[in-house]
């Protein structure tokens, strides 16, 4: 008798566990797709090291930015672009991963993101100077008496500041003139025996010298040029004449500043505590997806067992209540 019953609870109550099984399986579908939206997505750093920027494109979702950590989908493709500085040059980009490290020297390139990684442009400031061109005069032979001597210097590269100073005999017969392409403040002091020009801007400018005796003078005149604080050349040339025109062109720019051995420290300091304050902040951010993700999955597991606890006593439930109403009627039938 009990055997029957036991058959016909289990007759009734199959649809029930049925429904149970069912939100069960709904349930375990969400939290795997909960957690595959959560693995796909992860973490590329852009950083620079020297003076410039970096900056970047994602092709896939139309987005972009500079430095800094930004979250990136899986198989996404960036357009990635190195911006030096004044007085720098790009050298080269390195890629960093758990998995792999990679450089390339292309500006711009492309990559696809394949796992959290660090992509850092790397700039240097390994400018050299022009060397100072020397200088033709006519004639090729400074024996030959020549009444005015032609002397044309090319144009002089030059970094500021810039201190020309031309010497010769004394005479009370001399001029200079100076054009400039923009409005740069300059200096020129004259006297009978020497002429100075003087710049701290950044600008090209024309010199016309003009020196007269009212005799044959025998002499040698001598052309003094200094950048950047530094004695850089003397040019010295004979000559028999009654005078000389010189003629030159300087271009003038910023000259270009190399860092300290307590600076270069200080900086390789800041890289490293930048460095750990990065390693920090993505452990941290690592730790509080997990610490989220494992939530959502608890959450997610204690709603499901509390569905189903109510759906099993919802099941237990109604079965008897549907076996008490049989009974009854069989019962009352009987």
């Amino acid at each position: 008798m009990w055997r029957n019953e036991l058959q016909r609870d289990f007759k009734m109550m199959k649809p029930y566990f049925l429904l149970v099984l069912l939100c069960c399986t709904f349930v375990a579908v969400t939290i795997s797709v909960a957690q595959a939206q959560s693995a796909s997505t992860v973490n590329v750093t852009f950083a620079v090291s020297g003076n410039g920027s970096i900056e970047w494109t994602d092709s896939t979702n139309d987005t972009s930015g500079m430095s800094g950590t930004f979250p990136f989908a899986l198989n996404n493709q960036l357009n990635v672009l190195a911006v030096p500085a004044s007085g720098y040059q790009f050298a080269y980009f390195s890629v960093s991963s758990s998995t792999a490290n990679s450089s390339t020297t292309n500006n711009p390139f492309q990559i696809n993101v394949t796992s959290a990684s660090t992509i850092t442009a790397y700039f240097d400031s390994s400018v050299t100077p022009t060397p100072t061109p020397t200088p033709t005069a006519t004639p090729s032979s400074s024996d030959e008496a020549v009444p005015i001597w032609q002397i044309s210097l090319p144009s002089y590269p030059l970094w500021t500041p810039v201190d020309v100073v031309v010497d010769y005999a004394y005479t009370q017969n001399y001029t200079i003139s100076v054009n400039t392409y923009g409005q740069s403040l300059h200096q020129e002091i004259s006297s009978p025996t020497s002429i100075s020009f003087t710049t701290s801007a950044v600008d090209t400018y024309t010199i016309h010298i003009s020196v007269r005796y009212m005799v044959w003078v025998n002499q040698t005149v001598s052309v003094s040029i200094e950048q950047n604080s530094t004695a850089d050349q003397v040019i010295s040339v004979n000559m028999n004449s009654v005078g000389f025109n010189i003629d030159m062109m300087i271009i003038t720019s910023q000259a270009p500043s190399y860092p300290t051995a307590d600076q270069i420290a200080d900086a390789t300091w800041s890289k490293w505590q930048s460095a750990l304050t990065e390693l920090k902040s993505s452990n941290q951010n690592l730790i509080n997806s997990l610490l989220g993700s494992y939530a959502i999955d608890a959450g997610f597991s204690f709603f499901a067992f509390g569905v189903s606890i109510v759906l099993i006593i919802t099941v237990i439930y109604l079965a008897r209540k549907q076996a008490k109403t049989d009974n009854f009627v069989k019962e009352t039938s009987g």
